[in-house]
């Protein structure tokens, strides 16, 4: 990652072509690029995700990327000075695949779920609105899961609207899901905090989130170190709950909704969803 702040970060956006609502080829921040040039080789530009979310949106105090490494860092103290940063042209040539940077992602762009990357649970109900799916269904648990599974040493993240848990036969999750287990590990919105969860049947811990819950979109995120320890991230605040399942290798990322059978059914709506390599202490990049 790489994350501007402070003067550096008001340099850049000051000098950037496309900021604020303006775009180039319909995308944002598209004048500004990365690229790799190891000593002895020609440079060549890589792709980027501009993150909006993670410390809000970009601003002369805020502006955050992140792109894949190219070469693994050495142990710490680590530099690698062949990456360089560049804006202002007008007419640039816009990389942001995530398919190049995260080992799963999705936007949810399309008209219908991507099966090559999902499987339905429950039969749920699915709509698209060309840059969000909402997942919803009638009496009993409805969710999208992936196909692929991750275990320590990565981070899913979910950009999304988890409704307000209305009753206890309602509730709204974003997961790590483990088919061969009952035991999972989810953000959920109880009415009242946002709470994150490890648990198994009703055998739970529970750690309560900062603020009160909303209507709005926000960032969750979820990962286990070495020991087990879950690492909840909401809009970037980190929190842990106690390690109960260590001995569960793998999970997928799910996206889960819960109906009882009185009315007014819950659903979720997700804009995003992207894993990636993650440790607990992280490194991140800044301009020199």
């Amino acid at each position: 990652m790489l994350h501007l702040a402070g003067a550096q970060a008001a340099v850049v956006y000051k000098q950037l072509v496309y900021r604020g609502n303006k775009t180039y080829a319909g995308f944002p921040h598209a004048d500004i690029t990365v690229w790799y040039a190891p000593t002895g080789r020609i440079a060549h530009q890589i792709d980027v995700d501009d993150d909006t979310t993670t410390y809000g949106a970009w601003s002369p105090a805020n502006i955050t990327l992140w792109f894949r490494l190219q070469e693994p860092l050495k142990e710490a103290p680590a530099v690698d000075n062949h990456y360089i940063l560049k804006w202002g042209n007008p007419t640039p040539a816009v990389l942001q695949n995530w398919a190049h940077i995260y080992p799963f992602q999705d936007r949810f762009t399309g008209s219908a779920i991507n099966r090559s990357k999902w499987v339905e649970d429950g039969n749920p109900d699915l709509s698209f609105d060309g840059s969000a799916v909402t997942i919803s269904g009638g009496s009993g648990n409805h969710q999208i899961a992936s196909i692929p599974t991750f275990g320590t040493g990565y981070l899913s993240t979910m950009f999304g609207l988890l409704r307000p848990t209305n009753s206890v036969q309602h509730i709204a999750k974003f997961d790590e899901w483990n088919y061969a287990s009952v035991p999972d590990n989810h953000w959920q919105n109880d009415g009242h905090r946002w709470r994150l969860d490890q648990y198994a049947g009703t055998s739970q811990n529970n750690v309560y989130a900062d603020g009160h819950n909303d209507l709005h979109f926000h960032q969750f995120g979820l990962a286990r170190d070495a020991t087990g320890l879950l690492h909840g991230f909401l809009d970037g605040k980190e929190y842990t709950a106690p390690a109960r399942f260590p001995d569960i290798d793998t999970f997928s990322v799910a996206c889960d909704v819960y109906n009882g059978t009185d009315t007014n059914p819950m659903t979720m709506k997700v804009q995003w969803v992207k894993v990636r390599p993650w440790m607990s202490r992280e490194p991140a990049a800044t301009l020199e």
